[in-house]
């Protein structure tokens, strides 16, 4: 009836035996702590290649609308080229007459 108030020495202390750590185990602060932060480099990760992707669709944009500005330039030239020769036939039969 002594010892109701009293604690066991290991009590004291906050330890216990390695038997009994052994058997009761339990991942410690700093395993879940690497866990976590483990958790966060892989979400930082996917956050950073999902950037990465639109950046890369921003790119494919920008690329196939400039090659639509460079075939419509193309066209333009290649149309101008056409009108001049036919205003320079023209001019020479208007001279011949």
């Amino acid at each position: 009836m002594q010892n109701q108030g009293r604690l066991s020495p290991t009590q004291k202390s906050g330890r216990t035996s390695p038997k009994k750590a052994a058997a009761n185990p339990r991942p410690s602060q700093s395993a879940f702590a690497d866990a976590q932060a483990q958790k966060k480099e892989f979400a930082a990760m996917e956050i950073y290649a999902k950037e990465t992707q639109i950046k890369n669709e921003h790119y494919a944009n920008t690329l196939i609308g400039l090659n639509n500005k460079l075939l419509a330039y193309n066209d333009m030239v290649e149309d101008v080229k056409q009108h001049k020769s036919m205003l320079s036939k023209d001019e020479e039969a208007r001279t011949h007459l």
